[in-house]
């Protein structure tokens, strides 16, 4: 397994500090990450910083989300809109301004990590895919998907996609246009 470089560590402590109730998932989201990457000719060092940072905005309510992404982007969320997808947007924004990572595939893979969109890079997808199948989660359909990533890496994330957007509709959420972007654009191909 890669070891940490010292911008990592610095992500591993904020992550310590602020997010202790995360951190078995960051690293776990990480670990596969990284493997993923290996596996498919992906940078794994973007990867790991990618994985590392994409719940870094977890630790705020969503009320203070709002108000960060009003702030940096100008932009207001309807109530609907919960940290469930305000979080991955706030966590592009600590990446960049707390640890000054400026690589727009890196923030873009943290900020589409939770509903993706149709044109997504091999980086985004890795992040999508091993947030939802990192073993930590002990959910019985990612432990049957996780195997199938290294095998058929297109077929294992469209149903990575089918189960998160089942996921939303059991739990009678909002489904981000974005995610039936993404859907689309799979079986579209």
């Amino acid at each position: 397994m890669k070891e940490f470089n010292n911008q990592e560590l610095k992500i591993i402590k904020y992550i310590k500090e602020y997010l202790p109730f995360r951190e078995k998932h960051i690293l776990s989201t990480r670990e596969l990450s990284v493997e993923i990457a290996e596996k498919y000719n992906i940078d794994i060092n973007k990867a790991s910083i990618a994985a590392l940072c994409h719940d870094l905005g977890k630790r705020y309510k969503d009320d203070e989300m709002r108000k960060i992404i009003l702030e940096n982007d100008n932009i207001e969320y309807p109530k609907y809109i919960t940290g469930a997808l305000l979080h991955a947007r706030v966590s592009s924004i600590i990446t960049e301004k707390e640890f000054n990572i400026k690589d727009k595939e890196i923030l873009n893979a943290i900020e589409s990590h939770t509903v993706g969109h149709g044109n997504m890079s091999m980086l985004e997808k890795i992040i999508y895919a091993a947030d939802y199948l990192e073993p930590t989660r002990k959910l019985e359909t990612a432990d049957r998907i996780r195997e199938k990533i290294f095998i058929d890496f297109n077929k294992a994330f469209l149903e990575v996609v089918l189960e998160s957007i089942s996921f939303v509709l059991s739990k009678n959420q909002y489904l981000s246009d974005k995610t039936i972007e993404l859907y689309n654009s799979l079986v579209t191909g």
